[in-house]
């Protein structure tokens, strides 16, 4: 005959075989549904990688197609408040402007950009001389005036100007 103990032994070891079988197939159930999981999640990103690639490439596509004139920009342009110059003398069609500016003395400039922007076409000139350490013109080509409307940025004295600039 078997003792007490020995029985409730046997019961509690019979139980724990049975309880490491449940959680063996529970694991087993619960990492198949994690590689399912992780694998649609790649199908899907590889879809979507695909999709945003060729969606991207009909931008790209299309905003070429669509690229603006900056040769109406070419030429000289005055601020009638003060004689100040801009001589645009080329523009390359990455927008980049070969410019001079001009208080009647030259003044460097640092920089210079043509962009296109909501169909407008914008310029920013970046001055960089002594009284002109980071000056800057952002201005807006008006076709229908034959005019640039803008902001002027005295950073000497930190303040900013409206301006305007008319062909010569």
């Amino acid at each position: 005959m078997t003792s007490r103990k020995q029985r409730k032994k046997r019961s509690t070891g019979r139980d724990r075989n049975l309880q490491a079988r449940a959680r063996t197939k529970h694991y087993r159930l619960w990492w198949t549904a994690a590689g399912l999981a992780v694998l649609v999640i790649l199908i899907l990103m590889s879809v979507k990688g695909h999709f945003l690639k060729s969606r991207s490439g009909d931008l790209i596509a299309a905003t070429s197609a669509e690229k603006p004139d900056f040769q109406s920009l070419l030429g000289d342009w005055v601020r009638p408040d003060g004689g100040y110059v801009i001589k645009i003398r080329s523009i390359d069609p990455d927008g980049e402007l070969v410019a001079g500016y001009y208080n009647p003395r030259p003044i460097n400039v640092s920089r210079a950009l043509a962009s296109a922007e909501k169909g407008k076409i914008n310029v920013f000139i970046k001055l960089r001389d002594k009284g002109y350490p980071g000056s800057t013109y952002n201005l807006v080509y008006h076709e229908e005036n034959e005019a640039l409307f803008g902001i002027y940025y005295q950073a000497v004295m930190d303040q900013s100007f409206d301006v305007a600039f008319v062909r010569k």
